[in-house]
């Protein structure tokens, strides 16, 4: 008989990729009785949502917990997960997710403790938008809010954090492209400097230092590229006509 845990872990990963944070990854998650690493090839990834779910059809387990490939899952998340899969009565279950960067973890900002549905049951889980992606709840559904908590290795220096913001605002652009008011002068030049100061103060990005304002403004960075880069896509769509 099987010590593992019914519990299927799907990895989104490039295993032919250089990527030094997947080893770590597939061992915190070596207590599950199916562990899926789904290579998504040398292309970049523009629908996260549908590569999710194509990857949900591999899951051969009720329960399934989905980790990208810089996302290490902590020891302490398994007690809790044994308990979930033990009871059977979440149909979702929200985790935490914790920014390491520059090599610390960070204390504050966005990306110090977000909350993502990462596990639930596989015929309850269903991913959409192409990024930042997130799995619909639907009203009758059981949502669980858990203390199962992934560090996020996503940065390695301050180059290829902003080679990422550059890439994501341009694919949040096509999404987006429709919203008039998103593209307004006003939008571009108010709401980034208001999600610095939100990040920095409220959500206390200032408990990082300078590692902090780094982050912090790389993603107020990343509201404003959106925006320009949404009215770059407009305003070239309104020439071709």
């Amino acid at each position: 008989m099987s010590s593992k845990l019914p519990l299927s872990a799907i990895v989104i990963a490039n295993r032919k990729g250089n990527n030094p944070v997947l080893p770590k990854v597939l061992d915190s998650l070596s207590q599950a009785e199916q562990i899926i690493v789904f290579d998504t090839g040398d292309q970049p990834i523009e629908d996260f949502a549908k590569v999710r779910n194509e990857a949900l059809l591999k899951a051969n387990q009720e329960y399934v917990l989905f980790v990208d490939s810089d996302e290490v899952l902590t020891k302490s998340s398994w007690t809790e997960i044994k308990k979930i899969v033990s009871d059977q009565q979440a149909d979702l279950v929200s985790i935490l997710r914790s920014d390491i960067f520059l090599g610390k973890e960070l204390l504050g900002g966005e990306a110090a403790n977000q909350r993502l549905v990462r596990m639930g049951k596989k015929d309850k889980i269903k991913f959409i938008r192409p990024v930042h992606e997130i799995v619909v709840v639907d009203k009758d559904a059981q949502l669980l809010t858990s203390n199962i908590k992934l560090l996020h290795h996503s940065h390695p220096d301050i180059f290829s954090f902003f080679q990422k913001v550059s890439f994501y605002s341009f694919i949040d652009a096509v999404v987006r492209k429709e919203n008039d008011d998103f593209y307004l002068i006003s939008s571009m030049l108010f709401f980034p400097p208001l999600k610095f100061i939100f990040n920095w103060t409220v959500m206390g990005g200032y408990k990082d230092g300078m590692r902090g304002l780094v982050y912090v403004v790389l993603m107020s960075l990343h509201s404003f590229f959106v925006r320009v880069n949404g009215w770059e896509l407009r305003h070239r769509q309104k020439m071709v006509r």
